[in-house]
């Protein structure tokens, strides 16, 4: 998301550095630069409706910006430290000392050291007389006195000792303290004692410091309660939708603020929340009405991953996935590339794959190819095996410069954007020359990866966002019309307690560092619940009962005074009315008259790809756009997960009910597992495919992961009977025909008599029970085989209940919803309660219905971000998705 567009107000927003002529009537500042932004725009926008053309531009900054700047025109002789730099400082303390030999990655302790190091400079922690229990806090006593003496021989500053060095400064009168300050903090924000060392140097200067008065508090803020996270999200988009409906078109907008506990895990579902309230989607081609407070990291921009890609290649044993980024990237090729470069990606995989060489690009380019892949085979060729960061800074832009990477002449703002950010990195990459020396190319791209995740960046965009997306902090920093607090659950408001290891707890605690003690964490917690009332017109808190993930969350005791907590849903009219079903689009194909004359035929995976996207339906089941495989080594993930349903299959075939489950011992269940592993595991890896240590290596793996389920399902506290198992049958929905497979059918006995239950085994790692309910359909299979026509086709008479049995190494779990239990087992999620279930099929079962009709009408309407993690992804030009990175960041 962009900055606000200050640039678009009657005059710039600009600020005047301390030591120039010109002179200010009253210097503001305030705690972050995101409400320092804001109050500048209030100004102006005051002056503008006062009737002015002309005024001045305030000076409004927050406290540590205004320090740096002042400090850095003073012209000191220290030089200010990227944080990056700070970070190769502490590695090579880390891996010069002999306790670094101990560890597995010396970089993330290298993080936590230079966050221990900032936390020293800001609360003033005296080292010195700091106990040290443990040898992790010795060893950063002694690196910091290092460290810090080697910092000030060559005249290095971190950028939390700045407010110190300011003082300094300004006693030595090479600064001048303004005659008047003003302090624009919220209530809760509380100045660390370095800043706090600076005001006070300030007005020991003869610096007159007054407080901004803070906004008034707002009526009492409504509490509501949903059942679910995304119910959640939809009412907090709906509201937003209204605040922004009945605008005039010269009419200033509000400023809305949504709060979440973390927004980088937030952002792709509240996106799709707010694209589908608000009618904005990429297609229209105009920048959204939301923002985030905190853009993504640099490391996440397609171009900057383009780059990675590019600067990752080795002259021998590439993997293909790199490649493929590479060569399918929309950051990176032109329209007119792109046909050759899949073209491309196509031959290596099929002839070169699974480890490619550069020279293959060129081989399998064809003799009408461009020569930028020779050329940057040279370019390869030629970079030596260790260089200085800046060295490789000029190779890299040689790589960078073979491909075109950044050189479109007609690139849109927001490529160029991307690129000079990615550029910038760069140079930040060349400055490591004395922290780091020579290092091998993979480490020069290891540290540009860390400079860039240092940097958050969103290109700007020429467009009012009136809607800012924030954490709980930050929300209590920003000025609004109205705010939204979602998920304000105890532990979300509470927020984690600080973690580090290298500072003695009894310290942190006595410099009231927050977080580090129960009492501290509470403060904090109660300020930013009482501050969120503050500078607004409207609070809004609001809580789901499950996650995401099916986990149970309270709402937060902590508000002052008490809120009354109300059952609240989610109005369906925003996403009904824009449903594709209601707006009657054209469709891309004919209709389907005869399903079997065409070749559609399919299984729950064609009404789980309309589930995700109509396009991808069509594109896969009537086109037959086929993702390609993956070329690996070992046994495939649907193979294993074959294996185990077949293993499951066969013990339960054996035992036949919870009875006899319940009479076996570990020892036991490990013999009959064993067993149904020597029954089907040749067939599944034969020797003469898979050497012996593989099969020997899987059959381990899979006998620890199903003994491990079985021990839980002992769990289980109602009796019950396997009816069956592996249950085929054809059936016709909706005059789609489909095969189906039900992994399990149970008869439980529970205490209002029998139910029949239906299990699916998922062996992934993410599984989501909500993916069951109609408006985030994205696990049809158990809603399909609970209706009419399933179950007739499976000769059931009924279904009272469906359940995921999730056989994970890490994430075991039977998530259900029935109507007669909340959980099968203690412990286990479900996403939703007894009395919601018979809604939750009429619900999924017209989704399903809906879903069938629009396929086989031919439509293929595309949601933008919906195949953010599909190999389909590449026939769709979506600004929404953005490159994976490689997976070892």
């Amino acid at each position: 998301m962009g900055q606000p567009p200050e640039h678009r107000l009657p005059l710039p927003l600009t600020y005047t550095a301390p030591h120039a002529c010109r002179v200010f009537r009253v210097l503001t500042l305030t705690s972050t630069e995101s409400r320092a932004r804001i109050r500048r725009t209030q100004a102006a926008l005051a002056a503008r409706d006062a009737g002015q053309s002309v005024w001045e531009s305030p000076q409004i900054l927050s406290l540590d910006r205004w320090l740096s700047d002042t400090w850095a025109a003073s012209w000191p002789d220290e030089q200010v430290l990227h944080p990056v730099q700070e970070l190769a400082q502490w590695m090579a303390c880390v891996e010069a000392d002999p306790l670094g030999e101990q560890l597995l990655s010396s970089r993330s302790i290298a993080r936590q050291l230079r966050a221990a190091d900032r936390l020293v400079a800001s609360y003033h922690l005296n080292l010195d007389q700091a106990p040290a229990w443990t040898p992790e806090q010795a060893a950063f006593q002694r690196w910091h006195r290092a460290l810090a003496s080697e910092r000030q021989a060559r005249g290095e500053l971190t950028q939390a000792a700045l407010p110190q060095a300011f003082v300094q400064r300004l006693q030595a009168g090479a600064i001048q303290a303004p005659a008047t300050l003003r302090l624009d903090l919220s209530s809760a924000y509380r100045l660390s004692p370095a800043q706090q060392q600076a005001l006070d140097a300030l007005a020991q200067a003869g610096t007159h410091i007054e407080s901004a008065p803070t906004g008034g508090a707002c009526p009492p803020p409504e509490a509501r309660r949903f059942a679910d996270a995304q119910q959640e999200r939809i009412a907090c988009a709906q509201a937003m939708a209204a605040q922004l409906r009945d605008l005039d078109a010269a009419a200033t907008p509000p400023r809305l603020v949504i709060a979440v506990a973390n927004p980088d895990t937030e952002r792709v579902a509240l996106n799709d929340a707010l694209q589908t309230t608000l009618g904005i989607t990429a297609a229209h081609r105009v920048p959204p009405a939301w923002r985030t407070d905190q853009p993504p990291q640099l490391a996440d921009n397609p171009w900057a991953a383009a780059a990675l890609d590019i600067l990752s290649l080795r002259l021998w044993d590439n993997s293909l996935s790199q490649l493929s980024r590479l060569l399918l990237s929309g950051a990176l090729w032109s329209a007119e590339r792109r046909l050759d470069c899949a073209r491309l990606e196509r031959r290596l995989r099929e002839r070169c794959a699974p480890r490619i060489h550069l020279q293959d690009l060129v081989t399998q380019s064809g003799p009408d190819a461009p020569a930028c892949w020779q050329q940057l085979r040279g370019v390869v060729a030629d970079e030596p095996r260790q260089a200085s960061p800046g060295e490789w800074v000029r190779h890299f832009q040689r790589r960078l410069e073979a491909l075109g990477w950044g050189a479109a002449p007609d690139q849109a703002s927001a490529a160029w954007q991307s690129a000079e950010a990615v550029r910038e990195a760069l140079q930040q990459l060349a400055v490591l020359d004395r922290a780091l020396g020579a290092i091998s190319q993979t480490a020069a791209v290891s540290w540009l990866r860390e400079c860039l995740r240092a940097r958050r960046f969103a290109p700007r965009v020429e467009a009012l966002q009136p809607i800012v997306i924030c954490d709980f902090a930050a929300a209590a920093e920003l000025p609004a019309d109205h705010r939204w607090i979602l998920g304000a659950d105890e532990a979300g408001v509470l927020g984690r307690r600080l973690n580090q290891p290298f500072i003695a707890r009894e310290l942190l605690g006595e410099a009231q560092v927050p977080g580090a003690t129960p009492t501290t964490q509470l403060a904090a917690a109660t300020a930013l619940t009482r501050a969120w009332g503050e500078d607004t017109q409207s609070l809004t808190l609001s809580v789901a009962d499950l996650d995401d993930t099916g986990a149970e969350r309270r709402p937060t005791q902590l508000i002052d005074p008490p809120v009354e907590w109300t059952a609240a849903t989610a109005s369906q009219q925003a996403h009904t009315a824009s449903a594709p079903l209601d707006m009657q689009p054209e469709p891309a194909l004919p209709a389907v008259e005869d399903p079997l004359a065409e070749g559609i035929r399919g299984g729950t995976g064609l009404l789980k790809a309309c589930a995700q996207s109509l396009f991808a339906a069509m594109a896969q089941y009537r086109i037959g756009a086929e993702p390609l495989d993956e070329p690996g080594h070992g046994l495939s993930p649907l193979l294993q997960g074959q294996l185990i349903h077949a293993v499951l299959a066969a013990v339960w075939e054996q035992l036949g009910d919870s009875q006899r489950l319940q009479a076996l011992d570990e020892a036991a269940i490990r013999e009959r597992v064993a067993s149904a592993l020597d029954s089907h595991l040749p067939d599944t890896m034969p020797q003469s495919r898979f050497p012996r240590f593989v099969i020997e290596a899987e059959r381990a793996r899979i006998g620890r992961l199903v003994i491990a389920w079985m021990l839980h399902e002992q769990r289980r506290s109602e009796p019950f009977t396997v009816l069956a198992h592996e249950r085929s049958a054809e059936l016709v929905f909706e005059g789609l025909p489909l095969s189906l497979r039900v992994d399990r059918l149970d008869r439980v006995l529970s205490r209002d008599g029998e139910r029949l239950l239906i299990i699916d085994y998922k062996t992934g790692k993410d599984v989501k029970p909500g993916g069951w309910q109609a408006d985030r359909l994205n696990e049809p299979q158990l809603p399909l085989y609970a209706t009419p026509e399933a179950l007739a086709a499976l000769h059931i008479d009924r279904a009272d209940g469906i359940a995921f049995a999730h056989v994970h190494a890490y994430r075991r779990r039977l998530a259900s919803a029935t109507n007669w239990a909340a959980r099968l087992i203690d412990g286990d999620p479900t996403p939703r309660g007894q009395s919601d279930f018979d809604e939750l099929l009429t619900q999924t079962h017209a989704r399903l219905r809906w879903l069938t009709q629009a396929f086989l009408s031919g439509q293929a309407d595309y949601t933008p971000g919906s195949l953010k993690d599909s190999p389909l992804a590449v026939l769709v030009r979506d600004e929404a998705i953005h490159d994976e990175t490689d997976a070892s960041s």
